[in-house]
């Protein structure tokens, strides 16, 4: 045990920058040792001492007695019995070497040669291989692409409302074949652990769809985005070049109600380049991510004239395995690059929403505008302590943010029903997210034959 609290302190010892203090307690909650510096192997075992010789004298239960260390923004637990457990504003390590990273982030001290500013784009640049589990989440996009096409192929025959006859837009065949395309723009504030960087996409999705019967459609689903993260004050860039397919099904048990059920895969090749003063002019780093996904949801639609209300849920996990990678110097070698290994990111959210539309039949077809709003829940997604090394063998620590936990989305649309099973839409969403702003814009096209 005093071999842990003594790597414990080897740990601490990492802080060049701050001093870290704290007290011994005992088991009884009552006893407790000041400890002014943390920065000595020695001063923890003083202190673990200590309070061995104040639970003989006292008769007490040392396995629950621990060790709290902090300065208000970082703690560390050392259970006497053997836990270790560390924080740092929301990011968690329970094992020596991510405490002493952790640590280290913590202070200010990271591994030789990175700057300050350095470290806020290494994390940045890593924070936005998974942003789009947030601002373009893959989940959301299929969901997106799936609630089109069950707006494009409602027949509108029972529409309320004059200036259309009814066969007009009744249903022309089985087979659906759906495209839109768009783009995103928005921002990620900066922080004291990141720098903020401003992200760019751009999405092409395409589905053929299959209508097996008048409750049940069946489908697959591909896509693609083109995503830029652009770190502030030109610190950096991270690219990235996503492929994704996925099968789908709907069901609509009832008139007014829908399941929705989804399941797929994504690859991402990835490109990283991040400002570096040891790193022969800059990093640069080329790795890919393995992204599998499910989905499904489920909403009621109550009609009233031309009026139609819609309220939905949905539930979608998100796994991504981020591949390790080794940086290469823009210019050629350089002490600063670094070996990162694999990360690995589970997502899980839910989504609740309601949608207000109206269907305006007119002399050429049926026009529907349409709003909606939506509340997303995070629940796993947790922050990341990666532990990555120099080339000369140094421990450097990449922390991820700290997710947000909830957001939500607002959007806009329009969408008109054309005879011959043509349909188009166009709709725009904006993100209402602390710290963060996003805005997309895209259209889509459906041929039914």
């Amino acid at each position: 045990m005093k071999t842990l609290l003594a790597l414990a302190g080897l740990g601490l010892s990492m802080s060049a920058h701050a001093t870290i203090t704290g007290s011994l307690i005992s088991s009884d909650s009552l006893q407790s040792y000041s400890i002014n510096d943390f920065s000595s192997a020695s001063l923890i075992e003083t202190a673990y001492t200590q309070l061995l010789n104040y639970e003989t004298s006292n008769n007490l239960d040392l396995s629950t007695a621990k060790i709290v260390v902090t300065d208000d923004v970082f703690t560390l637990e050392a259970t006497l019995g053997g836990l270790l457990t560390c924080y740092y504003q929301g990011r968690t390590a329970t094992s020596i070497e991510d405490c002493a990273s952790l640590t280290a982030y913590a202070t200010g001290n990271f591994a030789t040669g990175t700057t300050p500013q350095e470290q806020k784009s290494l994390n940045a640049v890593n924070d936005a291989t998974t942003i789009g589990l947030q601002l373009n989440r893959s989940t959301t996009q299929i969901s997106s692409s799936l609630q089109s096409l069950r707006h494009l192929r409602i027949d509108h025959s029972t529409a309320k409302g004059g200036g259309a006859g009814d066969d007009l837009y009744s249903m022309v065949g089985p087979f659906g074949f759906f495209v839109n395309a768009g783009g995103s723009w928005g921002h990620v504030d900066g922080n004291t652990g990141s720098a903020g960087f401003a992200l760019y996409n751009r999405n092409f999705n395409a589905a053929l769809d299959f209508k097996i019967s008048e409750r049940f459609a069946t489908g697959i689903l591909f896509g693609y985005t083109s995503s830029a993260a652009e770190l502030d004050r030109a610190q950096g860039r991270f690219d990235a070049n996503i492929f994704r397919f996925s099968p789908f099904a709907t069901l609509t048990p009832t008139e007014n109600t829908y399941i929705d059920l989804a399941a797929g895969y994504a690859k991402h090749d990835n490109a990283a380049n991040r400002q570096c003063l040891t790193c022969g002019g800059g990093a640069k780093a080329q790795f890919e991510t393995d992204e599998f996904n499910i989905l499904a949801g489920t909403g009621y639609t109550h009609n009233i004239g031309a009026w139609s209300l819609r309220g939905y849920g949905q539930a979608s996990t998100i796994y991504m395995n981020i591949g390790g990678y080794r940086e290469q110097g823009l210019l050629g070698a350089g002490s600063g690059l670094l070996t990162v290994p694999e990360q690995y990111v589970v997502s899980v959210t839910s989504t609740f929403g309601v949608e207000l539309t109206y269907a305006w039949s007119l002399p050429f077809g049926v026009l529907t505008p349409r709003v909606n709003g939506e509340w997303v829940r995070e629940y796993a997604n947790d922050p990341r302590v990666t532990r990555a090394f120099t080339r000369s063998g140094l421990a450097a620590s990449i922390v991820s943010n700290a997710a947000e936990r909830d957001w939500g989305n607002m959007g806009a649309g329009l969408q008109l029903n054309l005879s011959n099973g043509l349909a188009a839409n166009l709709g725009y969403q904006a993100l209402i997210m602390s710290g963060s702003y996003n805005h997309a814009l895209e259209g889509g096209l459906r041929w039914e034959f």
